[in-house]
């Protein structure tokens, strides 16, 4: 379920999973697994985290781990 979404991409969490992460979604297509709460790259090409995303993602962080706990 897209949860939220920016200019340059969205933040994707799915329900049932296992550990706690999210996936960072790009219009091209690329995809980044991140662990929650602490956003370490899991799987993907994590150079596509740039220090924008990353700022954007803290700055959600509470909304981002409670819509996680909500779905799992």
């Amino acid at each position: 379920m897209e949860i939220l979404k920016f200019d340059r991409f969205s933040i994707v969490i799915y329900g049932g999973v296992a550990p706690p992460h999210c996936h960072i979604r790009f219009p091209q297509g690329d995809d980044v697994i991140i662990s929650l709460p602490t956003f370490s790259a899991l799987a993907g090409d994590r150079t596509l985290i740039t220090s924008e995303i990353k700022k954007q993602l803290f700055e959600n962080i509470d909304f981002i781990c409670n819509k996680w706990d909500e779905l799992n």
